[in-house]
C-alpha cells in the first residue's frame, strides 16, 4: 500500500509540469468584463500568469486574441493578450505563481 501511494505522489510531481507544458491555447473574443488584471472573454475568466502583467491598453468591448493555459483545476491564465490583427509572441510556458 505504501508503495502505491508513493508511486502516485511521484506521478503527480512528474506529470504536473507536463500538463502545463502541453496546454497553451489561443482564443479570440470580446472583453465582457475587466477587474484588476483579470478579464472575462466568451464567458471565461482569464487571470494573469504573473502579477507584472497589466491590461491598461484594453477596455470592455475590445476584441482580443489571448494565449492562455489552464491549471489542473481548470482556471485559465493568460500569457499574452494582443489585438486580433497582431501576432502573439513566442514564449516559454511558465505556470502561475
Amino acid at each position: 500500500m505504501k508503495k502505491a501511494v508513493w508511486c502516485l505522489v511521484v506521478l503527480l510531481v512528474v506529470m504536473t509540469p507536463l500538463v502545463w507544458a502541453d496546454g497553451l491555447q489561443v482564443v479570440i473574443g470580446v472583453i465582457q468584463e475587466k477587474e484588476n488584471n483579470a478579464i472575462t472573454v466568451n464567458g471565461h475568466i482569464y487571470y494573469p500568469v504573473n502579477e507584472n502583467m497589466t491590461l491598461e491598453e484594453f477596455s470592455v468591448g475590445d476584441k482580443v486574441k489571448i494565449l492562455y493555459g489552464s491549471n489542473p483545476s481548470g482556471q485559465r491564465y493568460y500569457h499574452a493578450i494582443v489585438k486580433p490583427e497582431e501576432s502573439l509572441p513566442t514564449m516559454e510556458v511558465v505556470p502561475p505563481a
